[in-house]
């Protein structure tokens, strides 16, 4: 594995990596490498300069530790992407159907899987018991081990310490402690440009190091020792400069502890994966540098009127303002509340509209008075916020904060007026989130901070369908260990509620839908029978009634029909059942029964988010989802892109997923 690079401007000559060109970084030239011939034309758009990024977000983060399987190796080509050579490491073999899943999404990104015994995890297991073999200090006469399967070896010069160079550089993340003297490491492309800021003239003296390194054959027995710690684990984020997007690595240690080390500079070619080799520019700190309390221009699907495809349009998207905050948008989910909406059927539906609820993120910038939040943290939008001000919020029985509910309810942010314009058009907010953008701005009282390892596709789920299912069974109904239930509708939403049921230790669970197909995956959830009403001549709550002794002890309805919710209620025992409304009706309908139905002792309920108080409780939903005790990753049945957003709401019409998942 090598790195490429090109020939250098103002006569200075390429380098070369391993037998093959090299050097040419950002508008700069190349160096020379070991025993690698001239290089040609410079790197990353020829001699283009692109200066520090506008903005640098994550996409998305993934943890794989160091073990012996298959390593993937990542390459870019070379006028599109910013380039780098490094392993990424999979669990199991089986993971090598995911990596679609993960890196598939890509734009002007190659990605290959090689399966080799020089990729194998083990090859550096020598190099995690003999770290300072990983970092030789500069004065020590290393000579490149030579290539074999596995390396024995991995060939790096640092090549200057912390204490020869006083320049303030952002922190690169590698698994080493923090402070640590002699072994700065920092990304290859910006080692020049700190430099020659501090007045420093490298390019003979590094030529002098390589030389040196590359004529040695003896190991310098005397080099300083140093305590740097090879991580067990690397995390692998997702992240994205203007139009390029790229992987960004550092390591974890086997406390968990991750390392960030203040980096000076690198000079290395090595499959090792620590070598992370990333551009100084693209650092996390400075993601928000230039876009913080401007207008961002970005990608969204819009809802021009009811009825209609949404349309991927170029919005504007204005900066938070008071107890506001902008967020990124990893991933997003499609509802059928955005489907309903989308209908005409909501009585509270605008247009033109950008939708979506279930989304995860990571905040780009804060407006004045935010406190709870900073750029870079991993949330969830609520479209059920929580000031934990109003008597709603302090009321123990209900989870309907009702701060903002007035303006959410007009499209509009709590000071009436819309973050978004298209084509000169003020576009309207969606249930005070409108996930599906790239930039997105909450109140932030609407929003969650959860745990910054969570998966963001998987997460956004518990923005609505998966929450609201499950918290209706255990906050709302309070269903005991024991009881009877039927759940109606065998949608995402159903499932979640019988992944309640099960989790309290419900004796029968019952689930109904007209479509027979959804009947294998609800038993994997957890429902014990199954019944189509199309099956039977008599109102399926008759059917109901004679399968279990007189009715129900619980019934959920899932689905937003009226005559639905008659039949799940008249479903339930005499004296003690509860039936549970989660599914939206359409405007203007009403439901109806015999009050007879309730005077002999049924209860009717509804539920919004599952009565789960939002801020607070979704961190916790997130939490149990990462210790395995919630499922969620079950219910991811598709994966798109951003662009593909209205297959993904025909996937949903046409009953083939429980939730498909647009990564932005």
């Amino acid at each position: 594995m090598s790195f490429r690079g090109g020939g250098g401007r103002g006569g200075r000559g390429g380098g070369g990596g391993f037998n093959r060109g090299g050097g040419g970084g950002f508008n700069r030239g190349g160096r020379g490498g070991f025993g690698g011939r001239g290089g040609g034309r410079g790197g990353f758009n020829r001699q283009q300069d692109y200066g520090p990024p506008e903005y640098v977000v994550g996409l998305g983060e993934f943890m794989h530790p160091c073990e012996d399987d298959i390593v993937c190796r990542c390459t870019t080509e070379e006028s599109k992407v910013p380039y780098f050579n490094a392993p990424v490491y999979l669990e199991n073999k089986e993971q090598i159907g995911k990596v679609d899943e993960i890196f598939g999404n890509l734009r002007d990104f190659y990605f290959s899987v090689k399966l080799s015994e020089n990729m194998k995890a083990s090859s550096f297991k020598k190099l995690q018991k003999t770290p300072q073999s990983f970092f030789p200090y500069r004065g020590s006469s290393r000579a490149p081990q030579e290539r074999r399967a596995p390396p024995e070896e991995a060939e790096v010069v640092v090549e200057v310490a912390a204490e020869e160079v006083d320049v303030e550089v952002a922190s690169v993340e590698v698994g080493v402690e923090e402070g640590e003297e002699g072994a700065l490491v920092e990304a290859e492309e910006v080692e020049e440009e700190a430099l020659e800021e501090a007045g420093v003239e490298d390019s003979e003296e590094e030529e002098e190091v390589v030389e040196e390194v590359a004529a040695s054959e003896e190991e310098d027995k005397d080099s300083a020792e140093t305590d740097l710690n090879i991580p067990h684990q690397w995390k692998i984020t997702l992240c994205s400069h203007r139009d390029h997007r790229f992987v960004k690595y550092h390591g974890v240690e086997s406390s968990n502890k991750e390392s960030t080390f203040s980096l000076a500079r690198i000079k290395a070619s090595t499959t090792a994966p620590l070598l992370i080799s990333l551009l100084l520019h693209f650092t996390g700190e400075r993601k928000t540098m230039d876009t913080a309390g401007k207008v961002i221009t970005c990608k969204a699907a819009v809802a021009w009127e009811a009825g209609k495809p949404l349309s991927i349009e170029e919005v504007e998207v204005a900066p938070p303002k008071a107890h506001e905050v902008r967020i990124k948008i990893h991933s997003t989910a499609v509802c059928h509340t955005d489907a309903y909406t989308l209908s005409g059927a909501d009585p509270e539906g605008l247009f033109p509209v950008i939708l979506g609820h279930e989304g995860a993120g990571t905040v780009e910038s804060v407006g004045e008075g935010v406190t709870n939040f900073k750029p870079g943290d991993v949330v969830i939008p609520l479209y059920v916020p929580q000031c934990g001000e109003c008597k709603f919020c302090k009321n123990p029985k209900t989870n309907l904060c009702q701060k903002i509910r007035i303006t959410q309810g007009q499209g509009l942010m709590p000071d009436k007026t819309s973050r978004f314009t298209c084509k000169g058009k003020q576009v309207f907010h969606f249930m005070g989130t409108s996930t599906f953008s790239e930039y997105t701005v909450v109140a932030d009282i609407s929003l969650a901070k959860v745990d910054e390892k969570a998966p963001m596709d998987k997460v956004c789920l518990l923005g609505c369908g998966i929450s609201t299912g499950y918290g209706a069974v255990l906050n709302t109904a309070k269903v005991e260990s024991g009881s009877t239930c039927a759940v109606f509708g065998l949608g995402a939403v159903g499932l979640a509620v019988v992944m309640g049921c099960k989790a309290v230790g419900a004796s029968r669970i019952i689930g109904i839908d007209i479509n027979p197909e959804k009947f294998e995956v609800a038993k994997q959830f957890g429902v014990t029978e199954c019944v189509n009403p199309k099956d039977h001549s008599k109102p399926i709550q008759e059917v109901l009634v004679e399968m279990t002794d007189g009715g129900l002890d619980y019934t959920f309805e899932c689905i937003g029909n009226v005559g639905i919710m008659r039949a799940a209620l008249e479903a339930c025992h005499k004296g003690w059942g509860t039936s549970v409304i989660i599914g939206v009706a359409g405007a203007g309908q009403e439901i109806s029964t015999r009050p007879f139905q309730l005077v002999t002792g049924r209860t009717w309920k509804g539920t919004a988010f599952g009565g789960w108080k939002s801020v607070e409780s979704v961190p916790k939903l997130v939490n149990d989802y990462m210790s395995k005790k919630l499922k969620v990753d079950e219910f991811v049945t598709h994966t798109l892109p951003f662009a593909q957003i209205n297959e993904a709401f025909d996937l949903m019409h046409h009953g083939k997923s429980l939730r498909a998942v647009l990564n932005l």
